[in-house]
C-alpha cells in the first residue's frame, strides 16, 4: 500500500475511470494549456481584467477526487428503453439499461417493470408467461402482480394454502420493481426501486420535448426511430456534440467532403450538473454558411442531445436525440425530427412519409446509414480512449469546432465521476473490441427489436419464395411447350412461345437478386459501408 503521506491514496481505494482514470504523473496537469481558444480548463480558470489567464493546477489526488466526485446521480433520471411499438403485449419482454436487465409486461393497458430476476432462483422472469396481466416464471410457476409492490400471488411448490401464504407474505418473494410510463411512444424508466423512489420519479418528467408532437411541424406525426450501437455512451455523446464531422464521416450522404468549412462554435451557457449546457454555432459546410445556418445544440443529462437549425428562408429543422446506455460499450440512440417554416405541400409530404413510411420496416433497412458510419470509428476509438494514460485529456482539441467536445468531458468529469454510474455488479470495463462484420450487424442491432422489419422480412421471404415457385412453373412450361403432336406449321409458334417463356423464367431469377439484397439489408449493412 503506498504511503498517505506522499499525497496518495491507498491502492486499494483509488477510483479507475473507463475513461483517464489512471494514476498520472505529478509532472502532468489534468488541465493541459493549449494555444487553442477550446483547450480544456479548470473551472478555476480566471480571466483577468487585461485579458490574461490563470490556470489552476492540480495534484494527482485532487485530479482523483474531483473525478470521484459526483453531483449528478446516473439512477435518478428516467431513460427511454423502448419504442412501445416494439413490445409485446401478450408476453414478457426483455429491456437492458445501465446493464441491468429488466423484464417488461402489460397489465390493463399498464406497463410494468421489474428486475429480470425470479426472486425463488433467479431465472429470468423474460422467458416466462403473462397471463390476465400477472408474470409467472417458467422455471417454477410462481407467479407475480406488478405494480410497485411486486407482489407473489402463488408458488406451486408450497406444501399446501398455509405455506403458500407464507412464502407469498415474505417480502423476499416480491419482485424488485421500477417506475415507468409511455411519453411520446417511448417507455420510460426510473432504475431506481422502493417507495423513495417511486415518489420522487412522479414528481419527476422526463426530458420530452414538445415540439416533436407539435402538428404544426412537419414530421410530427410520426415516431422515433432507433438503433443499437457498440459504442459506450460517452463516445457517443461526444459525436453527438460534434457536427463538424459529417462532411467526412458522412460524405455523400448528408454532406460532401470539398463542401467542408471551418465551423465556429461556443458554449452558450455555464455547465450545469443537472441541466447540461448549450451550445451555439453556425454552419460546417460551405452551402451551410452560404444559407447563414445557425444552430443551437442543448446537451440535457444523462442523454439527450436536441438541436436547433435555422436558416434565412425560415425553416428550422429540429433533432431530439436520445442515447441510452444499455451496458459498458453499448449504447441505443432514439431519434425524431421535425421542420418548421417549410410550404404546407412539402409539409403534408412530410407529415405523411413520416406517418406512414417512415414507420415501415422496409423504409428502416435504409434509415440507418449515418450511424453505421459512425461505428466505423467510434467502436475503436474509445478503446484507444481507454487505453491512453490520461484518457481524453490526451485529446488535442486545437479547434472551435471541438468545443461541445471539451464541454461535455468538463461535465462528465467535474460533475458525474468521470464516467456512467452503471447498476450495481456492473463492471465498467468494455468488452472486447468486435469485428466490423459484428459492427454492421442490422439484425442484432436492430431487426430483432422490431415487429415492423420482422415482418418486412417475412414478407420478403414470400416475394422470395413465390418468384422461385413461379420462375420454376415458368421453366417447365418452356420445356413442355412444343407437344409431340404438334405438326411443323404450328411449331414454329410453340418455339417462340418456349423462347418467351423461358426469358421469363430467367427473368423472374434475376428479379429474385434484388429483393435478395433488399433483405439482407435487415441483417447487414457491411455491403453496403464495407
Amino acid at each position: 500500500m503506498a504511503s498517505t503521506s506522499q499525497g496518495l491514496l491507498p491502492i486499494s481505494r483509488q477510483p479507475v475511470h473507463l475513461f483517464g482514470g489512471r494514476k498520472r504523473s505529478h509532472r502532468t496537469n489534468l488541465f493541459r494549456r493549449a494555444s487553442s481558444p477550446v483547450a480544456y480548463k479548470s473551472d478555476e480558470t480566471l480571466s483577468a481584467e487585461n485579458g490574461s489567464r490563470k490556470s489552476v493546477h492540480y495534484s494527482d489526488e485532487q485530479e482523483i477526487q474531483r473525478d470521484a466526485t459526483s453531483s449528478f446521480q446516473w439512477s435518478k433520471h428516467w431513460y427511454p428503453v423502448s419504442l412501445e411499438d416494439c413490445l409485446l403485449k401478450d408476453k414478457p419482454n426483455k429491456v437492458t439499461l445501465l446493464g441491468r436487465d429488466y423484464v417488461v409486461w402489460q397489465d390493463n393497458g399498464i406497463w410494468n417493470v421489474a428486475k429480470d430476476e425470479c426472486p425463488h432462483r433467479f431465472a429470468p422472469l423474460s422467458v416466462g408467461q403473462v397471463q390476465d396481466g400477472q408474470l409467472f416464471c417458467r422455471y417454477h410457476g410462481w407467479g407475480f402482480e406488478g405494480g410497485q409492490e411486486g407482489r407473489c400471488i402463488c408458488n406451486p411448490q408450497a406444501d399446501g394454502p398455509k405455506a403458500e401464504l407464507t412464502t407469498m407474505q415474505s417480502s423476499r418473494s416480491h419482485l424488485q420493481t421500477f417506475p415507468s410510463q409511455v411519453q411520446q411512444g417511448l417507455l420510460w424508466v426510473w432504475p431506481e426501486s422502493g417507495a423513495d423512489a417511486w415518489l420522487e420519479a412522479a414528481n419527476t418528467p422526463p426530458d420530452t420535448v414538445a415540439d416533436m408532437v407539435n402538428p404544426s411541424y412537419a414530421g410530427s406525426q410520426g415516431g422515433f426511430a432507433f438503433m443499437e450501437n457498440p459504442a459506450s455512451l460517452p463516445i457517443m455523446l461526444e459525436n453527438a456534440l460534434d457536427p463538424s464531422h459529417a462532411s467526412y464521416v458522412h460524405n455523400l450522404v448528408i454532406s460532401k467532403r470539398e463542401d467542408a468549412a471551418p465551423m465556429q462554435m461556443k458554449l452558450a451557457s455555464d455547465i450545469d450538473s443537472q441541466k447540461g449546457f448549450t451550445l451555439e454555432h453556425g454552419g460546417y459546410s460551405k452551402s451551410q454558411q452560404k444559407n447563414n445556418m445557425k444552430a443551437k445544440r442543448y446537451f440535457i443529462p444523462p442523454c439527450t442531445i436536441r438541436t436547433h437549425y435555422k436558416y434565412d428562408s425560415g425553416r428550422e429543422d429540429m433533432t431530439t436525440l436520445y442515447l441510452v446506455p444499455v451496458a459498458p460499450g453499448v449504447t441505443r440512440a432514439y431519434n425524431k425530427v421535425v421542420v418548421k417554416g417549410v410550404p404546407n405541400t412539402s409539409k403534408k409530404i412530410f407529415n405523411f412519409l413520416a406517418k406512414n413510411l417512415l414507420s415501415s420496416g422496409y423504409f428502416h433497412a435504409f434509415g440507418h446509414g449515418l450511424i453505421d458510419q459512425d461505428m466505423n470509428v467510434l467502436h475503436s476509438q474509445e478503446r484507444k480512449v481507454a487505453r491512453k494514460q490520461r484518457g481524453w485529456r490526451d485529446y488535442y482539441l486545437a479547434t472551435q469546432s471541438d468545443t461541445g467536445v471539451s464541454a461535455f468531458w468538463r461535465w462528465l468529469s467535474t460533475h458525474a465521476g468521470g464516467n456512467v454510474t452503471y447498476s450495481d455488479g456492473v463492471s465498467a470495463e468494455l468488452p472486447a473490441q468486435k469485428s466490423n462484420e459484428y459492427l454492421l450487424n442490422h439484425y442484432e442491432r436492430h431487426t430483432k427489436y422490431c415487429p415492423a422489419c420482422q415482418k418486412a422480412v417475412k414478407r420478403l421471404d414470400q416475394i422470395l419464395v413465390a418468384l422461385l415457385v413461379a420462375s420454376s412453373l415458368t421453366a417447365a412450361a418452356a420445356i413442355l411447350a412444343v407437344p409431340a403432336s404438334a405438326g411443323w406449321q404450328a411449331f414454329g409458334v410453340y418455339f417462340q412461345a418456349r423462347i418467351l417463356l423461358g426469358v421469363l423464367a430467367a427473368g423472374l431469377l434475376y428479379v429474385r437478386r434484388p429483393v435478395q439484397a433488399f433483405r439482407q439489408r435487415f441483417f447487414s449493412a457491411e455491403a453496403v459501408i464495407g
